[in-house]
């Protein structure tokens, strides 16, 4: 039930129809005003309560009358409103002491002031959300919200995009659709986290600048164009084939770089420098953190659902409970005795008041309850769907990392192949020229090659085949050191399978053929080196600031949520306290005879 919602409020006020005081409801009650409390007893009342806001000073600093003002200690540029008053009716004084969680929302950049059915330009009714921003209006559904954070996400691969409330169940929109009159504690929880996005997005630079983020918050743009042209119609599919922070200025040599799959792994042999080592463990540090904040945060959003749970069955027993004291109230004011009348009355108002002190348990503990739910399990899920985001751009560094391993490995593979073909060559200069001296020494060796030199000048006589021709040619090019080698040491020499061959296998030409080749492919390398180079530092960068304002944005979240909370229970203890405090003292006023 929502405790602010002034239908469910009468609905459950057991005073509804009566002279009661909190008739119309606890906010109809001035803080300090009660008819039944005589003024000596209410002094001494007021005297204990000051006593009490001496307490609050010295556990939050200043004034606690004015605690609507709000934490000076939120995220710099991260400004969020979990506690917007309701249009529809006054706000509570109670509620009006709960703090908020940063600036007044008077004071944002960018907010988003409205929601509820609207008609779009393609004449659909939809649940709209007004969003105000420098002095313009514009409404956007939550369908947008949800292509906006998509584009910017794969506009923005290196930036952690602020979060969303999720999509219902598809069958829950056909079963049940989102009604602006029965739905509106949904729809208020999303025009809450919705704004809280905008925020978010707004304290990004890389986001604040962009063109797609400047056109959604313009009422001249559509959106669905806006969804159709450049830069979100020009998204790459693949955003590691494309430079990381414009992916939509693709250069053609990001076209040749390796297309890395999410089993890829560069492998834990390769040799970074000192450089690389350092930035990979800040950033597995940094990976820790996250566990460390993931670790905490999972078990408080389980503890503080069922502690919303715990308050709600509290209130619930609490108005069943005011209501029998009520009901009691009156029953004693039906049968009264003439001469008893005084002491009847005097009685009744005690029972009332003890009645009146359950009620403000009551309406003080669905507040609670209410905020346990803004104040804790909101901004509790927002934080662990930020960790995830925040995974999605470690993987895709983790994945620029591999590009560059592999290219880096590719290029000292090919560097090491022209160096054995080299080596290859010169050894066998070096066994010809040996070989030609010995021959000069020993007839043997002289016939020997002279024989396989005529064998080979018969074959060419012949009509050789068109894939014998380079054979023979490299035959007698090669005679001193075709000698000595075996039968099994000569295999085809196609092109598919050059490279498969160790240097000493292959022939002059086959040598020279294949460094040539590996030539070109290395300036092609070495240009994408250069590329990969420069974007892994781009990479670098922009994560390790977006991973910082993370950190910082998480740590100075903490705090907010730990502190109102804790702020909000000592305002209910305190609201209860001083209700049973008029209660008892109503109660020890009655004088037996």
């Amino acid at each position: 039930m929502n405790g602010f919602d002034e239908s469910d409020e009468e609905d459950n006020n057991p005073f509804s129809g009566t002279n009661h005081l909190y008739a119309s409801g606890i906010a109809a009650v001035h803080e300090g005003q009660d008819d039944f409390v005589p003024p000596a007893i209410l002094t001494d009342i007021q005297e204990k309560e000051e006593s009490r806001e001496e307490l609050m000073n010295q556990l939050f600093g200043g004034e606690t009358s004015n605690t609507a003002e709000p934490q000076q200690d939120s995220v710099v540029g991260l400004q969020s409103e979990f506690m917007e008053p309701s249009p529809e009716r006054e706000q509570p004084q109670s509620e009006s002491r709960i703090p908020t969680f940063s600036s007044p929302i008077e004071n944002r950049e960018i907010k988003i002031i409205d929601a509820g059915h609207f008609r779009d330009a393609y004449g659909k009714y939809a649940i709209g959300y007004t969003i105000e921003f420098a002095g313009k209006q514009v409404v956007r559904r939550y369908s947008e919200f949800d292509t906006l954070r998509h584009a910017l996400y794969r506009l923005l691969p290196t930036i952690i995009v602020p979060p969303i409330p999720s999509k219902h169940p598809l069958i829950r929109y056909f079963l049940n659709p989102l009604s602006a009159e029965k739905d509106i504690r949904i729809i208020e929880r999303r025009k809450r986290l919705l704004s809280l996005f905008l925020s978010n997005c707004y304290a990004v630079e890389e986001i604040r600048e962009h063109i797609v983020f400047t056109k959604f918050l313009d009422p001249e743009q559509n959106w669905r164009n806006v969804t159709n042209s450049p830069p979100i119609s020009i998204i790459p599919a693949n955003n590691l084939l494309a430079p990381p922070l414009q992916p939509t200025k693709p250069s053609p040599l990001h076209l040749l770089l390796p297309n890395v799959t999410s089993s890829s792994n560069h492998g834990d042999d390769y040799e970074m420098s000192e450089e690389m080592l350092e930035k990979e463990t800040w950033f597995k540090d940094t990976e820790e953190i996250l566990k460390k904040f993931e670790k905490v945060l999972q078990p408080l959003e389980k503890t503080s659902k069922h502690n919303r749970v715990h308050f709600q069955s509290l209130a619930s027993s609490l108005a069943e409970l005011g209501a029998y004291y009520n009901a009691f109230s009156l029953e004693g004011n039906i049968l009264t005795i003439k001469d008893k009348l005084q002491l009847v009355d005097e009685l009744s108002k005690g029972i009332e008041k003890v009645g009146q002190a359950i009620d403000v348990n009551y309406v003080s503990t669905e507040i609670v309850s209410e905020h346990v739910m803004t104040l804790i399990e909101e901004p509790v899920a927002e934080m662990l769907q930020f960790i995830v985001e925040a995974r999605y751009v470690l993987r895709f560094r983790t994945s620029k990392m591999t590009q560059f391993c592999i290219v880096d490995s590719t290029i000292k593979k090919r560097k090491a192949r022209i160096n054995d073909l080299q080596e290859a060559q010169e050894q066998m200069q070096r066994l010809e020229e040996a070989l030609r001296q010995n021959a000069e020494q020993s007839p043997t060796i002289a016939q020997a090659v002279k024989n396989m030199e005529n064998n080979g000048a018969a074959a060419a006589s012949s009509v050789p085949l068109p894939n014998q021709l380079p054979q023979n040619k490299e035959r007698g090019a090669n005679g001193w050191t075709e000698l000595f080698k075996s039968k099994g040491s000569r295999r085809p020499r196609s092109s598919s399978t050059t490279r498969e061959l160790a240097p000493h296998l292959l022939s002059d030409d086959q040598r020279k053929e294949e460094v040539a080749k590996i030539t070109q492919e290395l300036q092609k390398l070495n240009e994408c080196f250069k590329l990969i180079t420069k974007d892994m530092l781009q990479v670098n960068a922009s994560v390790s600031n977006s991973f910082q304002h993370l950190i910082s944005y998480l740590k100075d979240r903490f705090s907010i949520i730990f502190k109102s909370f804790a702020h909000v229970l000592l305002v209910w203890l305190k609201d209860s306290l001083i209700a049973w405090q008029n209660a008892r003292a109503m109660i020890t006023n009655i004088q037996i005879k």
